[in-house]
């Protein structure tokens, strides 16, 4: 996987940071016992194409980057020197520099799934090598960005996260299995 700093930043970059149509700090929001993730896609839902928005997160949020370039955005990453994660967000379809063909993307292992549904988020691991499945929802939830229930499609019955989730306040319901497709609803323990 390529880290931020070996990447070019693409040419949209600047006029993200020299006019963005909303700047958010996700250590702030978390502070103020917000909900980072609803704040975000809410916000998002509002930039035009053309335009971007700034996000400063204690990570890297690549489940966020994930869902959001579904919607049409682009994310560029870069770390600060106090640990945090600045992130630009552009939407395509206003500039010069959005209608330049980008350099081919290298090639990578299966992404993590991420989407917005009635009942609220899915993350879907199946694809990924083991124990990728099982490290991925769990880095998810280490993030601290979600706090809400989450759906996770998993390629079988995750024996070995289900203490993991335990361990770390979270519940666990099975909504469906079936072979290579196991569903799990996921709840934060309320005295967690």
């Amino acid at each position: 996987m390529m880290t931020p700093s070996t990447l070019s930043r693409p040419a949209w970059v600047a006029d993200v940071d020299a006019d963005p149509a909303a700047e958010i700090d996700v250590g702030r929001l978390l502070a103020q016992g917000g909900d980072p993730l609803s704040t975000l896609t809410g916000t998002a839902a509002t930039v035009p194409a053309g335009r971007g928005m700034v996000v400063v997160a204690p990570f890297d949020p690549v489940p966020l980057r994930d869902l959001l370039a579904g919607d049409g955005f682009e994310s560029f990453v870069e770390p600060l020197a106090d640990g945090r994660f600045r992130v630009r967000f552009f939407r395509a379809g206003g500039c010069a520099a959005a209608r330049s063909p980008a350099p081919p993307a290298p090639a990578a292992e299966p992404p993590r799934k991420f989407w917005m549904d009635a009942d609220g988020l899915h993350l879907d691991v199946r694809g990924l090598p083991p124990p990728r499945p099982m490290l991925d929802v769990l880095a998810f939830l280490d993030g601290g960005a979600h706090s809400q229930p989450l759906t996770v499609h998993v390629p079988q019955f995750p024996v070995h996260l289900v203490p993991e989730l335990e361990d770390r306040g979270w519940s666990w319901d099975i909504v469906a299995d079936e072979p290579g497709h196991v569903i799990l609803r996921l709840v934060p323990d309320e005295t967690a």
